[in-house]
């Protein structure tokens, strides 16, 4: 909910009325599995330019450049634990998603 507060020349408040805002957001990014074990593969609606992996504490593991919306990272050399994935598309749009590595 959000509300907006508006101010007139003389000083004097007027607060508008509550209004429920709804985002509904359909990621473009699909992972085919949540937990991996040597591939990471990465389906998406748009070309993505980068494929960024971070650990986390967001340090940065591996960086790989690209130009095709199916992508099959090698993770084999990863230890097992949870990493971010940051997928950046084409037009700059950044998707985050959580991924485990086994």
């Amino acid at each position: 909910c959000y509300r907006l507060k508006q101010k007139d020349l003389y000083g004097n408040i007027k607060m508008s009325p509550f209004v429920k805002l709804e985002v509904k957001y359909r990621s473009k990014i699909k992972l085919l599995s949540n937990t991996v074990f040597y591939l990471l593969k990465i389906r998406s609606e748009i070309m993505l330019k980068k494929i960024t992996i971070l650990n986390m504490q967001g340090q940065t593991l591996l960086v790989y450049k690209t130009y095709q919306s199916d992508v099959t990272l090698s993770v084999a050399n990863l230890h097992a634990g949870l990493y971010e994935v940051l997928a950046e598309s084409m037009d700059g749009i950044i998707e985050r998603v959580r991924v485990i590595k086994q």
